[in-house]
């Protein structure tokens, strides 16, 4: 608003500067093209200081030499005369008409300047709404494509909520708009193996999908803030209600887990699990109870093993390489 009235004030003044100079060149025209009256008398001095005094209207016919002390033509003074001053009017004019056009111009140019503005910054903004957003390739890592990707679900940045999420290598999405690079990194998850006094395993049979009735061993996800060896120790009392005190990794295969939809990349880790007091009661195996997502306990010998009938493929490699150590 202050910007505006600062213009309008300025377009107020150059408008009145307009009107006063044409109006002054008006008058002056008019002056010199009224005739003298006839009791009007001219005074011309040529450049001899000669004075010719003129009486009447100025033109051929009537124009009359009252005194005179030079021999020089009245036609000639009066053809010098009339050039002089409709020269340095003509100047006058094209230099009114060049401020003129350079107040306007100038004018117009303020004005129109803050809509040139608001247009170019609409034309970014829907240029930039247009544009897609191109991945970037800073890894040598293959881009996998929008379909194959293991974050494809994942539509917008989990940063910003920007939908200009895209791939950025083989297991992570950059966010165009933030520049956060989001890596998907496998879920930790453990698998117990239980044997008892008879050289037993203890297997459950899955409740829920994926791969529902099917066999598995007890295990799960790892909670947050809990080390590997925690989770398993938690998991299996869940499954089963025994109570583990000591667990001893034995090596880790990696597995893909379809939940809800969702196929999330975990790494399976087994640890062999030693069940408390089981040493001084080999009757702590008989409190085995199933529970939560097992549906049935089963001890099994490992000849009786196929594993075949285990339904995720890392417990099933896993089963086939412990099988092959005994």
């Amino acid at each position: 608003m202050i910007n505006l009235c600062f213009y309008s004030r300025r377009f107020l003044a150059v408008a009145l500067f307009l009107v006063a100079a044409l109006t002054v060149n008006a008058q002056v025209q008019g002056d010199v093209a009224d005739p003298l009256e006839d009791d009007e008398i001219l005074t011309a001095t040529t450049a001899e200081d000669t004075t010719f005094f003129y009486e009447g209207d100025i033109d051929d016919d009537s124009l009359q030499v009252v005194s005179s002390s030079s021999s020089m033509p009245i036609d000639d003074l009066l053809q010098d005369f009339q050039w002089s001053w409709t020269s340095d009017l003509g100047i006058l004019s094209i230099a009114g008409i060049l401020v003129s056009i350079l107040f306007i111009g100038l004018l117009l140019l303020i004005l129109l300047l803050p809509l040139l503005l608001i247009a170019l910054l609409i034309w970014l903004l829907v240029r930039n709404r247009r544009k897609k957003p191109q991945p970037i390739a800073n890894s040598q890592e293959p881009i996998a494509s929008s379909q194959s990707h293991p974050l494809a679900q994942f539509r917008f940045c989990p940063k910003c909520g920007s939908p200009q999420f895209v791939p950025h290598n083989g297991k992570s999405k950059h966010c165009m708009a933030c520049g956060f690079t989001y890596y998907f990194n496998p879920s930790a998850a453990t698998v117990a193996l239980i044997v008892n006094e008879r050289g037993e395993w203890l297997c459950v049979r899955r409740a829920k999908e994926p791969a529902r009735g099917t066999l598995d061993l007890p295990g799960g996800f790892s909670d947050l803030y809990e080390t590997s060896e925690e989770g398993v120790i938690r998991e299996v009392k869940e499954e089963t209600g025994l109570t583990v005190d000591r667990a001893e990794f034995m090596f880790s295969i990696p597995n893909l887990y379809e939940y809800s939809g969702f196929t999330v990349h975990t790494i399976d880790m087994f640890y062999r699990c030693h069940v408390k007091d089981a040493d001084q009661n080999p009757g702590a195996f008989a409190a085995a109870r199933a529970g939560d997502d097992a549906g049935e306990l089963l001890w099994l010998r490992p000849e009786d093993i196929r594993p075949e009938d285990f339904g995720l493929l890392s417990i099933r490699r896993g089963v086939e390489k412990l099988l092959e150590k005994v």
